[in-house]
């Protein structure tokens, strides 16, 4: 096994016993913002954030940086059901120091997303969908190794979380 072989796999042992806690385990409400749409203030380099949205195409999940490298990392948990699609995990940066790869994992129940970004210049994030059977689906998006739900703007109205673990309705209606 070569030397990054053995770092990537180091890595991804990390994230996995980081998340050995599921987010189902952790407190965390159902919050009453509307998840619908795309937010307005989606630009660019302005904070350090997350942008959290439904559409018709599922979930999305992206993260600014204002310019500056930041760290991103999460737990996704969906209550009930299962991840169906995920996609723009192959377009995450591998990184030239293997230990500051981004890294995205589903996990082999299909229940779970663990991800960690650095992101500094672009934006980095993902897509992804839930089953019918899923109920809710569970947050604790963390910057710089801390939850900040206070920087989750969710749905078109840009709405902040307010609450470092949370819940949405795993398929919203307008």
């Amino acid at each position: 096994m070569s030397y990054a072989q053995i770092l990537s796999a180091f890595c991804v042992g990390f994230v996995l016993a980081a998340s050995a806690v599921s987010a189902e385990d952790l407190p965390g409400k159902v919050i009453d913002v509307s998840p619908i749409g795309e937010p307005k203030n989606l630009v660019g380099g302005k904070a350090v954030r997350y942008f959290l949205w439904y559409d018709a195409e599922g979930w999305h999940l992206r993260t600014d940086s204002n310019g500056k490298a930041n760290n991103f990392n999460g737990l996704i948990d969906v209550v009930g059901g299962k991840v169906t699609k995920i996609s723009d995990f192959a377009n995450l940066e591998a990184g030239k120091k293997k230990k500051k790869a981004d890294l995205g994992i589903v996990n082999q129940a299909k229940n779970q997303i663990t991800f960690k970004f650095t992101t500094s210049k672009k934006r980095d994030g993902f897509d992804f969908s839930v089953d019918d059977d899923a109920k809710e689906i569970r947050f604790k998006l963390m910057i710089e190794g801390e939850a900040r739900g206070e920087r989750v703007l969710i749905g078109a109205a840009g709405q902040p979380a307010n609450s470092d673990v949370f819940s949405l309705p795993a398929h919203p209606k307008e």
